[in-house]
């Protein structure tokens, strides 16, 4: 993370900064959410970057950045509150909702309005806490692999050698594990994970569809992440789309992809989004739901236009949960 010259008091231990040790526990929370322990955040200060703003890297480069002010409180109206406030406009830098930088004499007066008022480094905080979250498996590198392998072994040492070289390569068990965690499945059960790929692994060489079968046999983990009081608000997947969709698989080598005509995927991607957008207030995460066979491919076809939506199978979800499907995927 790079600082603009007013922002280095927030995060400089000697000048008073708590910057690190807020680092340090979101660190801690995410080795215990996701499974791994996520790189070392390295801080400097950029002469270049205006003195209220931050960049965000990874491996060296630029990811997303902002802008706060370090004597200011960020003051969101996600209420709706009618009463203003006096304040500069902005917009909050992760979920991009309008808000107010506020001084600290407005601070009691917003928040008995109604406002949701933060202070500028838990703005940053929360913003290097969403990128750590959807970049995760670019932070999983190889020695990050090597030493969760190393603590897994104290434990299963007679599974990790039964597997690993002898049922799936490193580079092809870090290819699964990243596509789990691209998807922010967290990866803490290894046991789970090993002993699918050990009973799968033999017979399967496309790794996308190995990863398929491990993320079924998390299906209580992603049923913890997703369902809320055994009930779960979707958007199902019409079985013409999914055979259409599957009619467009196609091999190449050990993987497999989908070649749909230009206007067929075109509609199916307007669909989603226009679903997406009518359910988006009544969905805390938006859900589509499709058939095991479909999930991969689904997931694929959408995620460069879609990246919010999450894709699960009925084999993912426990089979005691609440289905409500609140909009379809379908363009007959």
């Amino acid at each position: 993370m790079e600082f603009g010259y007013s922002l280095v008091p927030l995060v400089d231990e000697s000048k008073g900064g708590n910057f690190l040790n807020r680092v340090v526990l979101l660190r801690r929370q995410f080795a215990e959410e996701l499974g791994f322990v996520i790189p070392t955040v390295r801080l400097r200060d950029n002469a270049e970057l205006g003195i209220s703003e931050y960049v965000i890297k990874i491996k060296d480069e630029a990811v997303t950045g902002g802008e706060v002010l370090a004597d200011r409180y960020l003051a969101m109206n996600q209420a709706n509150s009618t009463e203003d406030i006096k304040g500069i406009d902005t917009v909050e830098p992760v979920f991009k909702i309008p808000s107010k930088w506020i001084t600290d004499d407005e601070r009691e007066r917003a928040l008995m309005s109604g406002y949701t008022v933060i202070d500028p480094l838990s703005v940053i905080i929360t913003h290097l806490s969403e990128v750590i979250k959807t970049h995760a498996d670019e932070l999983f590198g190889r020695m990050e692999l090597v030493a969760l392998l190393d603590n897994f072994k104290k434990t299963s040492k007679e599974l990790v050698e039964d597997t690993v070289p002898s049922v799936i390569s490193m580079v092809d068990l870090h290819k699964v594990l990243c596509s789990l965690l691209s998807e922010q499945i967290p990866i803490r059960d290894l046991s789970t994970i090993f002993e699918t790929i050990a009973e799968y692994g033999q017979n399967i060489k496309d790794m996308g569809i190995l990863t398929e079968y491990v993320r079924q046999s998390l299906k209580r983990t992603i049923t913890r992440k997703y369902v809320t009081n055994s009930s779960i608000k979707v958007i199902t997947v019409n079985p013409d789309v999914e055979n259409m969709i599957m009619s467009g698989v196609k091999k190449s080598g050990n993987t497999s992809y989908v070649s749909l005509e230009p206007e067929v995927m075109q509609k199916i991607i307007t669909v989603q989004l226009k679903e997406e957008k009518r359910l988006k207030s009544c969905m805390d995460d938006v859900i589509v739901l499709t058939s095991p066979v479909v999930r991969f491919y689904y997931k694929r076809l959408i995620e460069q236009f879609s990246s919010q939506a999450v894709v699960l199978s009925f084999n993912e979800i426990n089979s005691d949960t609440n289905v409500q499907a609140v909009g379809t995927i379908s363009i007959a």
